[in-house]
């Protein structure tokens, strides 16, 4: 019986200890996705309007 409830400790241990290093790998790559995001969103709300973009059909 105290097998039991030692293994299952060691075993929500291990799982702990994957999810940390999941955690710390994943972590600062979505960190920097998301500064390039805000970065690149910055740069477009700056830029000038396409009159291409935002034209009508007919324009065109």
């Amino acid at each position: 019986m105290t097998e039991e409830q030692r293994k299952k400790v060691s075993s929500w241990k291990d799982v702990g200890l994957c999810l940390l290093h999941v955690g710390v790998i994943f972590v600062p790559i979505a960190f920097c996705m998301l500064l390039l995001a805000g970065i690149s969103m910055q740069k477009t709300a700056t830029s000038k309007i396409d009159p291409i973009e935002t034209g009508t059909v007919q324009a065109r």
